[in-house]
């Protein structure tokens, strides 16, 4: 396994992508293939107790690991919040539970060859939402995001971290590669938390 001093302290540069009236802030990870080598490595190493959720055309969109399974990959975690709430100047959390019960802090999704992920919003009581790239490989489908009647395509990179509102509605293109794109959602929640029920993730 790769060393995790990697994730110390990560090193990164922020873009901005403006659509109709919302900015994504796209966050590039320096060293980000030895990371993500480790966060793959916690993701297959996993494989017997994943989850899964939001089954659409034969394929789970969300594949769930428990947060004490890996390590490296909370690790990770702690420091996308730490990135989001530089950005953004708020105190947010990436949560596992809340009131006892697991909610959707965290999840993996897997596309192979002819996938897509539909068009979607997050938890309406998460503040921002992020996608993290893993692994994307050539004409594996780019993320669309929908607001005011129009769609913006913001092309797919290994390495990346997009952050937007939750309730920024987005979907991902269909997969034309044989490899595998795997990426990792996170929802950020603003403290102290209001929460109301919510069918979203």
């Amino acid at each position: 396994m790769e060393s995790t001093d990697t994730l110390s302290d990560i090193e990164y540069s922020v873009r901005e992508q403006l659509l109709l009236f919302t900015t994504i802030y796209v966050v590039s990870i320096e060293n980000s293939k030895s990371i993500n080598s480790v966060i793959l490595g916690e993701l297959r190493g996993s494989e017997d107790i994943h989850t899964y959720s939001h089954k659409i055309n034969d394929r789970f969109e969300n594949t769930y690991v428990p947060i004490s399974e890996v390590p490296i990959t909370r690790r990770f975690i702690n420091q996308a919040t730490k990135i989001a709430n530089d950005i953004y100047g708020k105190n947010m959390r990436v949560l596992h539970t809340h009131r006892g019960k697991p909610i959707d802090g965290f999840w993996f999704n897997v596309m192979k060859s002819g996938d897509i992920t539909g068009l979607h919003k997050h938890n309406k009581n998460a503040y921002l939402s992020s996608a993290y790239y893993l692994t994307v490989p050539e004409d594996s489908g780019n993320i669309v995001f929908r607001e005011g009647g129009k769609e913006f395509e913001i092309k797919s990179m290994s390495g990346e971290l997009l952050i937007f509102p939750s309730q920024l509605s987005h979907k991902v293109l269909r997969s034309n590669s044989s490899q595998e794109r795997i990426s990792m959602a996170m929802n950020f929640y603003t403290l102290p938390l209001v929460w109301e029920d919510d069918s979203g993730f």
